[in-house]
Parts: structure tokens; sequence; C-alpha cells
């Protein structure tokens, strides 16, 4: 991988990251977001290379989300007495 585009790569990655982990919960708004720092990030690079970065965001994102969701459901359940 050159270096411009593994520089990208590591950017884009602290962007997700500072975006989704900074949340105490994940929402709409924090994908919202990941998908706008990704595209700003992407928007001067090659087709592929934007398309790529673009596609490693929404993974991210959805494996967030579904540890997020994953960890919730694991939680007990108060009961009523």
């Amino acid at each position: 991988m050159s270096k411009p585009i593994h520089r990208l790569m590591i950017a884009l990655s602290l962007a997700l990251a500072s975006t989704t982990f900074a949340a105490p919960a994940v929402r709409a708004d924090a994908v919202t977001d990941a998908n706008a720092k990704a595209a700003a990030l992407t928007a001067k690079a090659p087709t592929p290379v934007a398309a790529r970065a673009l596609c490693l965001t929404q993974v991210a994102v959805y494996e967030v989300m579904t540890r997020s969701i994953t960890r919730a459901s694991a939680l007990p359940r108060r009961t009523s007495p």
C-alpha cells in the first residue's frame, strides 16, 4: 500500500474511532457523522480508494452497532416483584 493511501486509511480510522467510540451510545447521528467524515477525507482520493474507504467505514459502523446491541441485550433485565 502506498504511503498516501496508508495515511488516508489511518486518518479515516482515527476519525471513525473518535466519532463512534466517543459517544456513550450508538445513535444515527454517530453514523451520519462517520459517513460525513469519511466522505470529506476521501473527497480528493481516486475513486477506487474512496470506495474502499467508504466501504471500510460502513463495515466498522456496522460492527460497532452490532456489538453495542449485543451488549445491551446481554444486560440483566429488571423484573417486577
